[in-house]
C-alpha cells in the first residue's frame, strides 16, 4: 500500500521492496535500485549526458535536467527497502514524455530496470544476485479521481498473466543465474491513456520493436561501471540516442 497521492504529487509511482534472501532466509538482502532509461531531450543530454535515473542523479529534477518527468524520491540502501520511483504529468492525468521524440516513437516510453548494486562500498553484496532475492514491484496509476491511486496489477492489463514477486519459477520470474539487471516493465502512452508493458525486452536489441533486453549482465564480482542495454536507439526513434548506456559506480553511494 502507498498512502493516497494526488496529481499533484505524481501520476504514476513504482515501489520496489525486497526481502531476505531465497537461498538463506536468515540472511537479509542488504540492497538493490531502480534505474529508469526514459526520454529525454538535447538539453538533458548536454547537462547530463544520458536519459539514465538511478541514486546517482536523483535529485536531478526539472524541465532541463535528465528525466524530467520522473524523479527517484527514496532511496533505501538498507533493510527491506522501499526504493520509490515517481513519474509525473503535463496536466491532468497525462504523463510526461519527450517532445523532441516522435509521438509514437518506440523509444519515448520509460524502462524501469532491477539492479544489483555493483559498487565496492556495498561489501555485503557482493555475493548477492538477483535470482536469489525475495523482491518485489508494485506499481500505482493516479487517475485523477480523489484518492484514485490504483495499483495497476501485473496482469492482462500489462500483458503478463500473474506475477508474484520477482521469483517464483514462472515462465516470467526464471531469472538467469549471472543477471544483474532485469527489466521489469515499460511505461509509454498512446491515445488511450499509459500503456503498461510487463517483463519486456526478450534479449533482443535488433529488433525496432522490441525495448532493450530483458535482462543485463557484468562481471560476476564488483566492477566500476556497467553496461545496460536499454532501448532508447536511433533505430527506435530515440533522438538523440544513448543506449545502451553504462552506469557509473562512485566510491561511496550518495546520501
Amino acid at each position: 500500500m502507498t498512502p493516497p497521492f494526488s496529481t499533484n504529487d505524481a501520476l504514476i509511482r513504482v515501489i520496489l521492496s525486497w526481502g531476505n534472501l531465497i537461498s538463506n532466509p536468515a540472511n537479509s538482502l542488504a540492497d538493490l535500485d531502480l534505474v529508469i532509461a526514459g526520454p529525454v531531450n538535447a538539453e538533458s543530454i548536454s547537462i547530463y549526458g544520458d536519459g539514465i535515473l538511478n541514486f546517482e542523479n536523483k535529485d536531478l529534477h526539472s524541465a532541463q535536467r535528465a528525466l524530467p518527468y520522473a524523479k527517484l524520491v527514496t532511496d533505501s540502501a538498507q533493510g527491506f527497502g522501499p526504493e520509490v520511483v515517481d513519474f509525473y504529468g503535463i496536466g491532468g492525468t497525462q504523463l510526461g514524455f519527450s517532445e523532441t521524440y516522435a509521438p509514437g516513437a518506440a523509444a519515448n516510453a520509460y524502462e524501469i530496470w532491477v539492479d544489483r548494486p555493483n559498487s565496492s562500498p556495498n561489501q555485503d553484496s557482493a555475493f548477492t544476485f538477483l535470482y536469489d532475492t525475495n523482491a518485489f514491484i508494485v506499481v500505482y496509476q493516479n487517475d485523477g479521481a480523489s484518492g484514485g491511486n490504483k495499483q495497476v496489477l501485473f496482469d492482462a492489463r500489462t500483458t503478463v498473466p500473474y506475477a508474484y514477486g520477482f521469483y517464483n519459477n514462472d515462465q516470467w520470474n526464471d531469472v538467469p543465474d549471472t543477471a544483474t539487471l532485469w527489466h521489469i516493465i515499460d511505461l509509454s502512452q498512446s491515445a488511450g491513456g499509459v500503456v503498461f508493458n510487463g517483463f519486456p525486452g526478450e534479449n533482443s536489441t535488433t529488433d525496432v520493436a522490441t525495448a532493450g533486453s530483458k535482462y543485463g549482465y557484468d562481471a560476476q564480482f564488483f566492477e566500476k561501471t556497467k553496461s545496460i542495454p536499454c532501448g532508447h536507439t536511433a533505430a527506435r526513434g530515440a533522438s538523440p540516442a544513448y543506449c545502451p548506456s553504462t552506469l557509473d559506480y562512485p566510491q561511496s553511494k550518495k546520501k
